[in-house]
C-alpha cells in the first residue's frame, strides 16, 4: 500500500471516529448541532469485487494454477498464489506489499494463460475459492466469516448455497444424543 493510500485509509478511519463522537454528543444533548459543524464525510472506497465475477475454482483449475505458478518467470508469484488460495487474503492487502520487481497484474494474467484457464479469472477469485472450499468442506459460515475478516455475516452468506447439506448434518447430530 502506498503512503497516500495508507494516509487516506487512516484519515477516513479517524473521520469516522470523529463523526461517531459528535453524533453521540448530539444524542446525549451535550452539544447542539450548531456547536460543531463537520465537513461532509469522504466516500469510502468500494471493494474491487463484484458479484458477477464471484466464483470458486474447480479442483483441476486450482491444480493448473498452482502448477503454472511453480514454473512462472517471477519466483515470488508461486508463494503469493499459495498464500491467496490458503488464506483468502484480500488482493489489496497482498498487493500492498512492496516488491518493486513484481508486476502483479501482467504476471498473474500470464500465469492464468499458462494454466489454460479462463482469462476472466482475477486474483480476487482465489479469495472466493478460499471461502467456497471451506464451506464445501463443512466449515461453519461463522468460522468462514471470521477467517475472511468480514464485518457482517451477510457478506459471507453469499457462499451459503455451497453448503446446503449443513443444516441436515447439524440436525442429524441430535440422533447421537
Amino acid at each position: 500500500m502506498t503512503y497516500a493510500r495508507r494516509s487516506r485509509k487512516h484519515i477516513f478511519k479517524k473521520i469516522t471516529i470523529l463523526y461517531g463522537m459528535v453524533n453521540k454528543l448530539h444524542k446525549k444533548q451535550v452539544i447542539s448541532p450548531d456547536d460543531v459543524k463537520l465537513t461532509p464525510k469522504p466516500e469510502k472506497r468500494a471493494e474491487t469485487d463484484s458479484s458477477h465475477d464471484r466464483r470458486y475454482f474447480q479442483p483441476q483449475e486450482r491444480c493448473a494454477l498452482i502448477e503454472a505458478a511453480k514454473s512462472a518467470k517471477s519466483p515470488r508469484l508461486y508463494p503469493t498464489i499459495i498464500v491467496s488460495l490458503n488464506t483468502g487474503v484480500r488482493p489489496q492487502s497482498l498487493f500492498s506489499l512492496i516488491w518493486s520487481d513484481v508486476d502483479w497484474n501482467s504476471a498473474f494474467s500470464k500465469l492464468v494463460q499458462a494454466a489454460g484457464l479462463d482469462p476472466k479469472i482475477t486474483w480476487y477469485n482465489m479469495r472466493h475459492d478460499f471461502a467456497s472450499q471451506l464451506l464445501m468442506a463443512g466449515v461453519s459460515l461463522y468460522t468462514v466469516k471470521e477467517l475472511m475478516c468480514h464485518k457482517n455475516i451477510t457478506t459471507t452468506q453469499v457462499y451459503a448455497h455451497l453448503a446446503p447439506d449443513l443444516k441436515t448434518a447439524a440436525v442429524k447430530l441430535l440422533e447421537k444424543l
